[in-house]
C-alpha cells in the first residue's frame, strides 16, 4: 500500500507524540496473522477429520445395505 506524503507525516507526528507505535503494531498484526493461520491449520485438520469419518460411516452404511439386501432375496 502506497502512502502519500500526508499520511507519512501523521504516522511520524503520532509516533513521535508516543501515541502510536508502529513496531508494537506490526507485532500484534503478525502475531495476530500467524494465530489466524494456526486456527486456519487446525479447520483444515478437523474438516479433513470429518470427511475421513464421513467417508467410513457411508461405507460402513454401504456394506450394511448390501448385506441387508442380499439377505432378503432368499
Amino acid at each position: 500500500m502506497q502512502r502519500n506524503n500526508t499520511q507519512v507525516q501523521t504516522i511520524q507526528r503520532l509516533s513521535t507524540q508516543g501515541q502510536i507505535r508502529p513496531e508494537q503494531n506490526t507485532q500484534e498484526l503478525n502475531a495476530k496473522r500467524e494465530h489466524k493461520e494456526e486456527q486456519s491449520a487446525e479447520v483444515q485438520i478437523t474438516t479433513e477429520n470429518n470427511t475421513q469419518g464421513l467417508n467410513e460411516i457411508r461405507q460402513n452404511i454401504k456394506v450394511n445395505t448390501d448385506k441387508q439386501n442380499a439377505s432378503t432375496k432368499f
